[in-house]
């Protein structure tokens, strides 16, 4: 998946955008909160910024540093779960 796409895109169930919006809250308060405006709300990077009184720039590299990093996030947690077989 590229950084720029919505990372809520791959979840394709309740569990997984639990997940995400899980690790969303551990970013920094300036990514997360264009994250969960854009990811989360569905706004525009253009209407995000303007409601947090920033650029469309700056908006756009927050959004994509916050992406990066729950991906990150995602895939470091996939390797800590450990799975029960019956």
């Amino acid at each position: 998946m590229n950084s720029s796409e919505p990372i809520t895109r791959m979840a394709t169930d309740q569990d997984a955008l639990e997940r995400i919006v899980m690790h969303a809250f551990g970013l920094q308060p300036a990514f997360r909160r264009v994250f969960l405006l854009c990811d989360i709300r569905g706004f525009t990077v253009a209407e995000a910024a303007a409601i947090l009184g920033i650029g469309p720039a700056a908006a756009e590299t927050r959004l994509d540093r916050a992406r990066r990093e729950i991906n990150v996030r995602l895939a470091t947690a996939s390797y800590d779960r450990t799975e029960v077989v019956p």
